[in-house]
């Protein structure tokens, strides 16, 4: 899971959390075409309180081609338009067998249109990229897809992004 704050011109607050959670999954018929669903929840809490401020469902079908190894590894873009603030970001995932898993991250949302000069959250994207769900969510404010991925064989191509973000009145 990668969770980071990023201005957000579309966003009524002018912010939000990008969520980024990578799921790994066994193939249980490898050599067997097939199609998985997945339900992805996204949701942000306020830590001190526990109320939930935002979330985003998705409803994923994951094709596995015939060729696809034993294990494969997807990544799902979620968008949280929020507030400047603490949050927790909790995302939940079902898949059509039953099965499901859960992670959690913290992130603060700086005021990017107050703050004299504020970061968006650290950025990674590595190619070759694992396949992603909405891997355009963020074209708008990322230069790239962003990975949760963190473990790197020597040669995928790793790519770091940080956006300083300065309000136009400051």
């Amino acid at each position: 899971l990668n969770v980071l704050p990023v201005p957000d011109p579309k966003a009524p607050e002018g912010a939000s959390l990008a969520v980024i959670t990578g799921i790994t999954r066994h193939n249980d018929t490898p050599g067997v075409a097939r199609t998985e669903r997945f339900r992805v929840v996204a949701t942000a809490f306020q830590p001190e309180s526990g109320q939930s401020v935002g979330s985003h469902e998705q409803v994923l079908d994951l094709r596995w081609t015939a060729s696809d190894a034993g294990t494969g590894r997807f990544e799902v873009l979620s968008r949280l338009p929020l507030t400047p603030g603490r949050y927790e970001a909790r995302v939940g995932v079902e898949a059509s067998d039953g099965q499901t898993g859960s992670v959690y991250g913290y992130a603060e949302i700086p005021d990017f249109r107050k703050d004299g000069l504020t970061l968006s959250g650290l950025v990674l994207n590595t190619t070759p990229a694992p396949r992603a769900a909405t891997s355009d969510a963020f074209s708008d404010v990322i230069p790239f897809a962003p990975t949760a991925q963190r473990t790197f064989r020597r040669t995928d191509q790793v790519a770091i992004w940080l956006r300083l973000h300065r309000p136009k009145d400051a």
